[in-house]
Order: C-alpha cells, then structure tokens, then sequence
C-alpha cells in the first residue's frame, strides 16, 4: 500500500475575508455597546419625548429633561378653525417655548411653555397644522396638550 500525500496550497478568497472582516466589526460594535451603552452615569440622558399625535389632539410628555437644546417640529391635523393649548411644563432651568402654524403656515400661537391654561389660539385655517417646540438648555418636565375646538 502506498499513500500519496499532497500539499494543498490555500489561497485567501476575497469574499470570504470580506465577510469575516465585516462580522468581526459587528461583534466588535457589539461588545462595545452592551458594556458601554447607558453605563456611564456622567453621559448625558437621551431625549425622546413621548407624543400622542392624533387628529384634534396633540400631547408631548418628557420627564426628566436635562439640559437639552433641541428643536422638535411636528404635523397635526386640525379640522377646527382653532386651539386650546395647556402646559404642565415645569422648569428648573432653561427655556421651553411652544409655536404653532395653520395650514396657509399663518402664527397662530407663540409663547413660552409656562404652566397654565388652556389657552386658546388664534383663529387658522383648518388641515395640517405645524407644531414648533423650541429647547434651549432645558431641564426640567416637558408637559402639554394641543386640542382642536
């Protein structure tokens, strides 16, 4: 009996090592995630407020907010010629201010997020209407309401 032995040459297959490449650095970005995400308590938080956005009513909530500098724009659909706006926004720091726009792009409310209400806006033209929340190194509770009349 004889047995024969060759030497097999391996040659590196570009897509093969494309692949591993590429699963190396998504396990890398992995392992850094779940060990460094969110563990840092000296990271400042995330800010996603929570929004309830339904034709004739509007409502956004965060709590808590710290030190965000944000502008946040939002469509609602109105059918009504107006408004009523009320805040339980609360501050420790910082600036809230709420603006909001009828369907020609019209002002017909602009104030500061201030405790209070309801306020009502001016008269617009119903449809889609623009809501503008301005932040600027805000801390403290977002809170209010936009309601068709």
């Amino acid at each position: 009996m004889m047995f024969e032995l060759r030497m097999l040459r391996l040659r590196p297959r570009p897509r093969a090592l494309a692949q591993a490449t590429g699963l190396a650095a998504l396990f890398a970005a992995l392992a850094f995630c779940v060990t460094g995400c969110g563990g840092d308590k000296g990271a400042p938080s995330a800010f996603s407020p929570d929004v309830s956005n339904h034709p004739g009513f509007f409502e956004v909530f965060e709590s808590p907010a710290k030190d965000v500098t944000r502008t946040l724009i939002y469509d609602w659909e109105n059918s009504g010629q107006t408004a009523t706006v009320e805040s339980l926004t609360t501050f420790k720091s910082g600036d809230a201010f709420l603006r909001i726009f009828d369907a020609t792009g019209a002002e017909v409310y602009g104030q500061e997020l201030l405790p209070g209400g309801p306020q009502g806006t001016s008269p617009g033209e119903p449809g889609s209407w623009r809501i503008d929340i301005s932040l600027i190194n805000f801390t403290g509770t977002l809170a209010f309401r936009v309601q068709s009349l």
